[in-house]
């Protein structure tokens, strides 16, 4: 199944650009368009990403590229969760 987050209306925007990962099932795969889009990111942009480690790899589905929605999310928050994690080191460091 290739369930391509579609987002409309004026206020997508204001939902921020990830609302339309979050909305869908875990198990959702997404392939490199649809992903583009939720991300608000050029397609040529995508693998740009994963080689950065920004996202995770993708796995291959025929000719294409796609992800599992949940996983996408689970490595976005993992990545937060280490800048985030990395901020507070700095600042203590800072502090002391």
């Amino acid at each position: 199944m290739d369930a391509t987050p579609n987002p409309t209306g004026p206020d997508t925007a204001a939902r921020g650009i990830l609302d339309t990962l979050a909305r869908l099932p875990a198990n959702t795969i997404v392939d490199e368009h649809g992903l583009a889009r939720a991300l608000n990111i050029s397609t040529r942009s995508v693998p740009r990403w994963v080689a950065k480690g920004h996202l995770p790899a993708g796995a291959k589905l025929g000719s294409k590229t796609v992800w599992m929605a949940g996983q996408v999310l689970q490595h976005l928050a993992s990545r937060l969760e280490q800048a985030t994690k990395a901020a507070e080191r700095r600042k203590a460091a800072q502090a002391t």
